[in-house]
C-alpha cells in the first residue's frame, strides 16, 4: 500500500496524498486508472467526507486514487489551486510506473467547490495561466482525461455560490471580468475533454442551474458528456412509467409529513431541557473553578463532587432522551421508506404476472420498467432521509433561539435612564432585620440580617449561587 503526502512545487500549502497499492511487475502486469479527487469546501476550507471515503471507493473499484489538498481562503486566489492541480495531474503522469498508473488516463474527480478546480482543470488545461507548469513537455500533459464533476461550482453570474468566486477572485468586490474569468461555462471549448457530471434539483447551495448550464455550453462546443438530475425529474419518469404504482408510492409519505410534524413540536421540548440542563452544569461547573480557593478553605470538595455528579446526570439524562426523539425520527422514516420498497417489487410484481396470464401485450409494465421504477425511487430516498435530518436540526435551532430570544427580549427591572444624581453620596450603610427571598418562593434565603457598612471600609460578601449575596 502506498500513502504519502508529496508537496507540489512552490505552494507549500498543496499537499498530494496517493492511496494506491504497491505492485510488483509479476502481479500486477496491468496499469489502473487513476483518479485525483479535490474535495470541496467553498475554498474556505476542504471537506473530510469528499477526501479519503471517496478515494477509498476509487480504491475498491480497481482504480489508483489520488487526493489533492488544495490552498483555500488566501491561498485560493490567484489561480494557485488551479495550478496545484495541474501540478498534481503532471506529476501523476510522470511517476506512472512507481503507481502502476495508465499515464493515458488521469481523471479528475470533484465535489462542489472542489467540482469548480475539476472542472477549471478540464476547461483551462490551455490557458497562458497555465503555460509554467506545463513547460518542457507536451502541452496536455497537465489535461485531465475526463471530469467526474458532483454538484459542481461552474457559474459566476445570478445563480454563483459567491463566497467561492470571491476567494477565487481575491476580494469581496470584484469586478464582472474578474468573476467571468472563473465562469467556466464562458470558457468550454472543442479541446475540452469528457465528463460524468451529476446534481440533484433540490441543491439550495450550489443550484442545479451550474450543471446544466455546464452541460449546455459543452453541448455547444460538441464535447461529450454525460449528466443525471436527480429530483423532481425521478418524480415525473415514475409517473410516466406507471402512475397508479406512483400514487401507491407517495400515500405513504403523507403519513411520514404529519408524522414529522408531530415529532418536530416534541424533539424542541427536549432539545430546551437538555439545554437547560447543560446550562446549569456550565454555571456550576463555572463558579467552581472561579470559586475554587473558597471550595478547598472551606473543605466542600466532596460536596460539591456530588453536586457535578447530580448535574452532569441530569444533562445525561435529558440528552439521552433527545437522542430518543431523533433515532424515532429516522426509524420510522427508514421503515416507512422499506414498506415502500417492498410494495412497489409486490405491486409491480402482481401486475406483470397478471398481464403474462391475460396474454394481453398492450402498454405492459415490464420487468426493465419495474427495475427502472425502483431506481427512481432509489434516487429519492437519501433526500426523503434527509428530511428527518432537517426536523432535528430545526427542532434544535427553534429550542436554541427561543433561549437567545429570551434574553434579548428581557426588559431591565432597573431602569437608570432617567436617575440623575444632584448630590454625591456619603456616609455609612446601614442594614436593619433585612430579610429576602426570591420571586415565586417562600423560602427566605436572608433572615434578620444586621451589619453596618461605615465609610471608606472594604466587605467581602461569600456564599452559594442563590444564597441571597
Amino acid at each position: 500500500m502506498i500513502y504519502e503526502e508529496i508537496k507540489l512545487g512552490e505552494f507549500p500549502e498543496a499537499t498530494l496524498a496517493p492511496m494506491c497499492f504497491s505492485y510488483s511487475k509479476e502481479r500486477s502486469p496491468r496499469a489502473h486508472r487513476a483518479v485525483i479527487v479535490c474535495p470541496g469546501g467553498g475554498y474556505n476550507h476542504l471537506s473530510p467526507r469528499e477526501a479519503e471515503p471517496i478515494a477509498a471507493q476509487f480504491l475498491a473499484a480497481g482504480f489508483a486514487p489520488f487526493i489533492l489538498y488544495y490552498g483555500v481562503e488566501k491561498n485560493a486566489a490567484n489561480y494557485r489551486p488551479l495550478k496545484q492541480l495541474a501540478l498534481a495531474i503532471r506529476y501523476v503522469r510522470e511517476n506512472a510506473p512507481v503507481y502502476s498508473v495508465d499515464p493515458d488516463y488521469v481523471f479528475v474527480c470533484g465535489f462542489s467547490a472542489g467540482g469548480h478546480l475539476a472542472a477549471s482543470a478540464g476547461v483551462l488545461w490551455n490557458s497562458p495561466v497555465l503555460d509554467e507548469i506545463a513547460a518542457g513537455a507536451p502541452r496536455d500533459i497537465v489535461r485531465p482525461t475526463g471530469m467526474i464533476l458532483s454538484y459542481p461550482v461552474i457559474s459566476a453570474g445570478k445563480i454563483a455560490h459567491r463566497d467561492s468566486f470571491y476567494k477565487l477572485c481575491g476580494k469581496e468586490d470584484p469586478s464582472e471580468a474578474e468573476l467571468n474569468a472563473f465562469s467556466l461555462e464562458r470558457h468550454v471549448s472543442a479541446d475540452t475533454p469528457p465528463a460524468f457530471i451529476w446534481h440533484t434539483f433540490a441543491d439550495q447551495t450550489v443550484p442545479v442551474q451550474n450543471s446544466l448550464l455546464l452541460a449546455e455550453a459543452m453541448t455547444e462546443a460538441g464535447v461529450l458528456f454525460d449528466a443525471i438530475a436527480l429530483g423532481s425529474l425521478a418524480f415525473m419518469e415514475m409517473l410516466r412509467l406507471d402512475w397508479r404504482l406512483t400514487i401507491v408510492c407517495f400515500v405513504p409519505l403523507v403519513f411520514v409529513s404529519g408524522f414529522s410534524m408531530l415529532m418536530r413540536k416534541r424533539i424542541s421540548r427536549k432539545v430546551k431541557k437538555n439545554l437547560d440542563a447543560f446550562a446549569d452544569l456550565s454555571d456550576f461547573v463555572q463558579e467552581d473553578f472561579t470559586g475554587i480557593h473558597v471550595i478547598k478553605a472551606y473543605v466542600k470538595e466532596k460536596k460539591r463532587q456530588m453536586m457535578f455528579k447530580r448535574y452532569n446526570h441530569d444533562n445525561m439524562y435529558t440528552c439521552i432522551d433527545f437522542v430518543k426523539e431523533q433515532s424515532i425520527v429516522g426509524s420510522v422514516i427508514g421503515s416507512v421508506l422499506g414498506v415502500i420498497t417492498i410494495l412497489i417489487i409486490l405491486i409491480g410484481g402482481y401486475t406483470i404476472w397478471q398481464a403474462s396470464l391475460s396474454n394481453n401485450l398492450d402498454n405492459v409494465f415490464t420487468v426493465g420498467e419495474l427495475t427502472t421504477f425502483n431506481a427512481y425511487f432509489g434516487s429519492l430516498i437519501w433526500p426523503i432521509m434527509a428530511i428527518g435530518d432537517l426536523i432535528n436540526l430545526r427542532s434544535q435551532s427553534k429550542a436554541s433561539e427561543e433561549r437567545v430570544s429570551k434574553l434579548l427580549d428581557e426588559i431591565p427591572e432597573i431602569n437608570d435612564d432617567n436617575v440623575k444624581f444632584d448630590n454625591p453620596i456619603e456616609g455609612n450603610i446601614k442594614f436593619n432585620d433585612l430579610s429576602f427571598s426570591y420571586p415565586n418562593s417562600k423560602r427566605k434565603v436572608l433572615k434578620n440580617i444586621n451589619f453596618e457598612i461605615k465609610k471608606g471600609e472594604m466587605v467581602g460578601i461569600m456564599g452559594a449561587t442563590g444564597s441571597g449575596k
